[in-house]
């Protein structure tokens, strides 16, 4: 009878132990705690999501310097154009062989450039103003993006923080309360044991 008695005790206690086993599957010695892991992965997810922000505003940066270039390369082009026109033309109204009437006719065509030269130089230096402008804008929204997404992980990492704290307190709780059950069944066995060694 003792050792029916000793044998189901011992049941008991392998079945209460085994409750005490890490509930966590993916658990493996050497890997770190969960909050660990938790960390690790919250570390990994927000250095993706700054790269890829940096990327993302780098590359629209990248395409409005593009156009900005593209666009300043070509109102450059046709003002020297413009320019080599006009230093044509002057040479023409100079020339000692150009009747007057004709000087007059390309002194007035002359002019009327000029004035075109004036305002498309005015349009370069107002696009170069507004691109310029454009640029410390999309720097501001660069630091804005980046704050906020910084602000996003820290209530992630606190958010899981506090999750792993609850599940703490649960297992530390569930630990005292099988440790409790152990004792008490401990004692039950041999309090029993003494009761049949008595009666023997």
């Amino acid at each position: 009878h003792v050792a029916i008695l000793a044998q189901g005790g011992a049941h008991t206690v392998s079945e209460a132990a085994h409750d005490m086993e890490p509930m966590d599957p993916g658990f493996a010695p050497g890997t770190g705690t969960s909050l660990e892991r938790v960390q690790r992965g919250v570390h990994e997810e927000s250095h993706g999501l700054r790269e890829q922000v940096c990327e993302e505003h780098v590359s629209a940066l990248e395409r409005r310097m593009e156009a900005a270039v593209a666009e300043i390369t070509q109102e450059r082009v046709m003002y020297e154009c413009s320019m080599a026109a006009l230093s044509e033309r002057l040479k023409a109204i100079t020339s000692p062989e150009q009747p007057a009437a004709g000087r007059e006719e390309l002194l007035a065509e002359l002019h009327a450039e000029t004035r075109a030269c004036e305002l498309r130089a005015g349009h370069v230096e107002a696009r170069c103003e507004e691109l310029s402008q454009a640029q410390a804008a999309c720097a501001r929204e660069h630091e804005a993006a980046h704050r906020a997404l910084s602000e996003d992980v820290a209530a992630l990492c606190e958010a899981h923080r506090a999750q792993i704290l609850k599940v703490s307190d649960a297992m530390t709780e569930l630990g005292r309360e099988v440790t409790f059950r152990l004792e008490r069944l401990e004692s039950q066995i041999a309090a029993q044991g003494q009761t049949l060694v008595d009666l023997g």
